[in-house]
């Protein structure tokens, strides 16, 4: 099994977005000291891993699961882990297809407004 180091992940993501630590940690209700032990650390406990996806918009529970959803890596020795990666492929293709909604909503809104704003041209 492959080690998963959570804190270097969310660093990662945290300059993928070009956050702060300080906005990070404002964003958790926690001082900047808290978030540099956050991003050291190679374990967290699921509830403020559950809420760090959540701020950085990206599923870290991902990281422990392979494919199928089962547990590929080693981690904290938290058994919720287990049952957060059995959901982990369900919950993301149902954000897919619901980003995919809005987007497609999008889509048609933008072809109204182009279409009315050619409509008035021509008046």
């Amino acid at each position: 099994m492959n080690e998963v180091n959570i804190g270097a992940a969310i660093g990662r993501r945290l300059k993928e977005l070009h956050m702060t630590k300080t906005e990070f940690g404002r964003r958790l209700g926690m001082p900047q000291q808290n978030v540099n032990r956050i991003l050291r650390d190679k374990f967290i406990k699921t509830d403020k891993l559950a809420e760090i996806c959540d701020i950085l918009g990206y599923n870290f529970f991902q990281l422990y699961c392979d494919d199928s959803g089962n547990i590929n890596a080693v981690a904290s020795g938290d058994s919720s882990i287990a049952a957060v990666c059995s959901e982990v492929q369900g919950c993301d293709s149902e954000r897919v297809k619901y980003l995919e909604r809005i987007l497609a909503e999008k889509e048609r809104f933008i072809q109204f407004l182009i279409k009315d704003s050619e409509t008035k041209k021509v008046e």
